[in-house]
């Protein structure tokens, strides 16, 4: 499951944004490989994790039980 979200108050651990560009190389890679990014991403920063590209936060959630939090 994939959200975007603009609460900045999710901790949900992820690669650290660049400033001004934030995750973009991130998410680029994520763009053009997003099955074999994803799987780099969940084994360096687990299941649930968050990107950021300009003032969006891109959230990938890898489990069911996480998308209660952007519910909240």
């Amino acid at each position: 499951m994939i959200a975007t979200t603009d609460k900045s108050r999710l901790t949900v651990p992820g690669p650290r944004p660049l400033p001004i560009l934030g995750n973009a190389i991130q998410v680029f890679r994520f763009a053009t490989d997003s099955i074999g990014y994803t799987c780099h991403l969940f084994q360096t920063y687990g299941s649930d994790l968050n990107l950021q590209c300009l003032n969006i936060i891109l959230s990938v959630l890898g489990r069911a039980s996480a998308s209660g939090l952007l519910l909240q």
